[in-house]
């Protein structure tokens, strides 16, 4: 089981297309739980895509911290390509 998740920053890249500033909106660290194997969990993160048209294309990148039973910790990122909103 991972403990004490947590996403810890998120970072939003708009590709090719229409001209516009996406914006990630919410204040982290975000808490998500614990999480057994094969477990999905969610958590909540508010992006702003205000004048950034629907066939624009982005690159997020999100960045997550958690524990195990053990007592380490462990910090990793994840990223999507060519994601619409």
């Amino acid at each position: 089981m991972a403990s004490a998740v947590s996403l810890t920053g998120m970072t939003i890249t708009k590709g090719p297309g229409v001209t516009c500033t996406p914006a990630v909106k919410t204040t982290f660290p975000v808490a998500v739980t614990n999480v057994s194997p094969g477990t999905p969990q969610t958590a909540v993160v508010t992006l702003d895509f205000t004048g950034c048209a629907p066939t624009n294309k982005f690159t997020v990148r999100f960045d997550y911290s958690y524990g195990d039973a053990g007592g380490g910790t462990y910090t990793g990122n994840n990223s999507f390509y060519n994601i619409m909103r």
